[in-house]
């Protein structure tokens, strides 16, 4: 079947035609009196990973293809992301002489699922990853690279995980190849670095290099590669467009209703429409509902708002969410500024690093810092002796050896520290400042300093673990993650279990990517892709570039199922 492409004039042709504040017909009874301003084949709701790989591959299976997008830019989530992919048997690292193969992938998959991960949707994602990434290298231009020598997060106690070779990102690629789009391509927050370059020497004057001339890695490269196929392919983006609803023809989804710009456009969708709008961080009766999460912060932009849920909800679509699923957060704290989206600006403290800790009201740590799953899980606990959430609010608490090492300034020209760290020149008193208990914080650490001096963590076994070590200061001996706080002024700052965009709950697909109802049928011609899928194939687990993974794999798979459907 030849492929068909939409002109991206006949999308505003038809959008000036429609007068702003059109009456729309409404529902599957009204379908038949609906007239369509734009007739496709496939939607893609989202221009992030899942929504742009979708287009992508529902072009090259000889649909006509278009990308619907809530806010002004394209990206999506993966583009404040550090971009990864975790792929097992991918023949990138193989190149690099790395041998592995996608069954033991998802032997570490199970393993990490805990028991909750639906077999079916596991194997469907590691046995299908390794060919869809080389798809997207052949067919889209993706350049993919290994982030070498970076272990599975629980290497080596998980079954089936290994020491390298499964990271991919993309290698820098220069927003000038988007040519009036990079504007309107997210670029995330200083990604000009790849993973591994931000570990080598002169890092810092790459960065520069980089950053003047707009070339763009991690996630916002890996957007960047994403948006350039479509524009290869003349796939229509629409930007500043909101999804209003879903229309039906009896029981399959045909179309939908979309406004941008004071107007309404109805768009038909022959084969199908792909909902891939991420999570729900903007909308907090979600997050109160799904996530353990007091403050809601997070570092996704405002569009991010729950739309599937929204939308394919009132079709009579399943939501679910694993009850045992942490709700993955980055350690930040709020800088008071917004970006140009609305959003709150972040930053960010390493706690992988010697010199520092984290604790909770009553002073005491409460994880290993330096190891994601474990401060994950932990601010997931609930108090047992008071109703609330047992290790939130948190705060870093670091001394002087670590302000030195690890400067929190403001900037390299502004000695000034960051608003909301706090100083004193005894930790009694920076608990007092802070709100933690005095007593347990002086008894906590002097406990963590006798242990840490000999690089040492009985409580939490922090710098025994290889990813942990990977991320601290191989400088440091004799543990890379551990050292005493004795220096003073001591510091504080509270920190936010801020969303990266990894929810705990969502549409349910099966192996075809089709949203299931609450009797697990397909709704016909509806399909999920990223993170508005619930986790089911991940069960209880979580490990460092699955969330772009499933996007791109379950993007590619609905729009091969959409190709076949009638």
């Amino acid at each position: 079947m030849a492929r068909r492409s939409v002109d991206r004039r006949k999308v505003l042709t038809a959008l000036a035609a429609t007068p702003a504040g059109a009456a729309v017909a409404s529902g599957a009874a009204a379908q038949a009196r609906t007239s369509w301003d734009l007739e496709v084949d496939f939607v893609s709701l989202g221009g992030g990973v899942g929504g742009l790989s979708g287009a992508i591959a529902a072009h090259e299976a000889g649909l006509q293809a278009l990308v619907v997008e809530k806010s002004a830019k394209m990206g999506g989530v993966a583009a404040l992301s550090l971009g990864q992919l975790w792929v097992a048997g991918n023949h990138v690292a193989e190149r690099e002489g790395i041998k592995d193969d996608w069954k033991k992938g998802l032997d570490y998959v199970r393993w990490m699922g805990g028991g909750y991960s639906h077999e079916h949707l596991a194997e469907t994602l590691c046995r299908n990853a390794p060919d869809v990434i080389r798809w997207f290298e052949e067919k889209a231009r993706v350049k993919w690279i290994v982030y070498k020598d970076y272990p599975d997060y629980f290497y080596p106690m998980g079954t089936g995980s290994v020491a390298s070779g499964r990271y991919l990102e993309v290698a820098p690629i220069a927003a000038s190849e988007l040519g009036g789009w990079a504007a309107k391509t997210r670029k995330g927050r200083q990604a000009t670095l790849t993973n591994e370059e931000t570990h080598a020497a002169g890092a810092a004057a790459l960065s520069r290099a980089r950053q003047a001339g707009d070339v763009r890695t991690m996630g916002a490269g890996l957007g960047a590669y994403l948006t350039r196929a479509c524009l290869d392919r003349n796939i229509p983006l629409m930007t500043d467009a909101v999804t209003e609803e879903l229309v039906r023809d009896g029981d399959r989804v045909v179309g939908l209703v979309v406004r941008q710009g004071g107007r309404t456009l109805r768009i038909r969708a022959r084969r199908g429409v792909l909902i891939a709008v991420s999570g729900y961080d903007w909308t907090p009766a979600f997050t109160h509902s799904y996530d353990v999460r007091p403050g809601s912060g997070t570092l996704t932009h405002p569009a991010i708002a729950g739309d599937h849920l929204r939308l394919a909800g009132s079709l009579g679509a399943q939501v679910l969410s694993i009850s045992a699923r942490p709700q993955w957060v980055g350690l930040n704290f709020r800088s008071g500024q917004t970006d140009d989206e609305g959003a709150p600006i972040y930053r960010s403290i390493s706690t992988r690093n010697p010199f520092i800790i984290m604790v909770n009201r009553h002073g005491r740590r409460f994880c290993d810092e330096s190891w994601g799953p474990s401060y994950v899980g932990a601010l997931s606990h609930t108090d047992i002796t008071a109703p609330g959430v047992a290790n939130q609010p948190f705060w870093a608490v670091f001394d002087a050896a670590h302000q030195q090492r690890f400067p929190m300034h403001r900037s390299a020209t502004d000695p000034l520290m960051p608003e909301g760290v706090l100083q004193a020149n005894t930790l009694a008193e920076l608990a007092r400042l802070a709100g933690i208990d005095a007593d347990g914080l002086v008894a906590q650490v002097a406990e963590f300093n006798r242990h840490a001096a000999k690089g040492e963590d009985p409580a939490f076994g922090r710098g025994t673990r290889p990813q942990g070590r990977a991320n601290g200061d191989p400088t440091h001996k004799p543990n890379p993650n551990l050292g005493p706080l004795t220096e003073a002024p001591f510091y504080a700052v509270k920190l936010e279990a801020a969303s990266i965009g990894i929810p705990t709950a969502g549409l349910v697909g099966d192996v075809d990517a089709r949203v299931l109802d609450w009797n697990d049928r397909p709704i016909p011609g509806l399909y999920v892709a990223g993170n508005s899928m619930a986790m089911l194939d991940l069960g209880i687990g979580y490990n460092s570039g699955l969330g772009n993974t499933r996007g791109m794999v379950f993007g590619y798979l609905a729009a091969g199922h959409a190709k076949g459907s009638a």
